[in-house]
């Protein structure tokens, strides 16, 4: 069946010669349309899914010597711990039975660096061995005014555990 009697079927009577061309044109439009959604559903749920999975998985693979493997191994930067503690103030009175007054202290700001030895690498690459040795510095500039030798006094949880249930 021709467009020209497609167009027929639908617009009885008459039809100029400009409706038909524009039916043509609309129908090739439609057509190429409908062909672009399928290719981009087909390209959007299947086939890019597949590529950058596969890329990914190229990229993430720790191999001895590539890059993933030199961060593995040991991160490019130190991670960063801001510590916040509550200084007991009236630690004199808590042992005549005093409730404690409490002050947050911080933030003490330390850098921990991890440096991973690897032990073993598993045959099918899958698994890897290691040992992880972390180093903590402490961060005078980001800690100021705050030092490592700040006289702190915090409750001893379970010591005074013990003593409420020995009361």
């Amino acid at each position: 069946m021709t467009t020209a009697k497609i167009a027929k079927s639908l617009f009885p009577g008459p039809i100029p010669w400009y409706s038909t061309k524009m039916f043509h044109w609309s129908l090739i439009v439609s057509l190429l349309g409908l062909l672009t959604a399928a290719l981009g559903a087909y390209c959007g749920w299947f086939l890019f899914p597949n590529i950058v999975d596969k890329k990914v998985e190229e990229s993430v693979i720790i191999a001895d010597g590539s890059e993933q493997y030199k961060r593995f191994v040991q991160l490019p930067q130190p991670l960063t711990f801001k510590v916040y503690i509550f200084n007991v103030t009236n630690a004199h009175k808590i042992q005549q039975g005093a409730i404690p007054i409490v002050e947050e202290i911080g933030p003490y700001v330390y850098r921990q660096y991890r440096r991973k030895k690897v032990k073993h690498f598993s045959r099918d690459g899958s698994k890897i061995s290691y040992v992880q040795d972390q180093h903590f510095e402490f961060d005078e500039e980001a800690s100021a005014p705050y030092t490592q030798s700040d006289h702190i006094v915090v409750l001893n949880m379970h010591m005074n555990s013990v003593l409420t249930i020995a009361e």
